[in-house]
């Protein structure tokens, strides 16, 4: 879900950067709030999920890719909060995959169990690494999308889409990885 937002905000900006229609880009508009309101649902993401609803409000009554353009460059910090809240769950994430009651646990030696929880102490610094990934991605992407005069931050802006793409399919996977031990 929280990924999902994260890739749909990149389609947005490339479909308002290479002058896809205003149903084009509503239609990632549309994406991004299903993924925020399937969000919602999740205490620790209240915070993002509440300033990017407000966001997509404004997004989903903009008549023209100018004014579109104007308010996603607002939308920043909302982005920012949420990678910033996926970051923070990390703590909650270790916790879970650490002390869950999971079938077999109390058979585990002590060695065993020490694996265990190295195990889940590496996949949640990996998960921590991937998100920052996706936070430096997000941050070229929308640096170069702010100054789409030339040629080259438009370039700029297709390449940071593809590398945040990327980031967010790996972080979808690593999250997905903390679940199935």
């Amino acid at each position: 879900m929280a990924f999902g937002v994260i890739q749909s905000y990149a389609a947005l900006l490339t479909a308002l950067v290479d002058g896809s229609s205003v149903a084009e880009w509503k239609a990632q508009v549309q994406g991004i709030a299903s993924n925020v309101a399937a969000l919602a649902r999740f205490s620790q993401f209240s915070a993002a999920a509440t300033a990017l609803d407000q966001f997509i409000n404004q997004l989903l009554v903009a008549h023209s890719n100018a004014e579109a353009r104007k308010l996603v460059l607002e939308g920043r910090k909302p982005m920012l909060v949420l990678l910033g809240e996926l970051k923070s769950a990390s703590d909650q994430i270790f916790q879970t995959l650490v002390f869950q009651d999971q079938p077999g646990v109390g058979a585990r030696t002590r060695v065993e169990r020490k694996a265990d929880i190295d195990a889940a102490r590496t996949k949640v610094a990996n998960y921590v690494v991937l998100v920052d990934r996706l936070e430096a991605n997000f941050n070229q992407m929308v640096d170069a999308y702010s100054r789409p005069s030339n040629s080259v931050s438009l370039a700029a802006v297709a390449e940071a889409s593809g590398n945040l793409a990327a980031d967010a399919k790996a972080a979808r996977a690593a999250f997905a990885s903390l679940n199935h031990r």
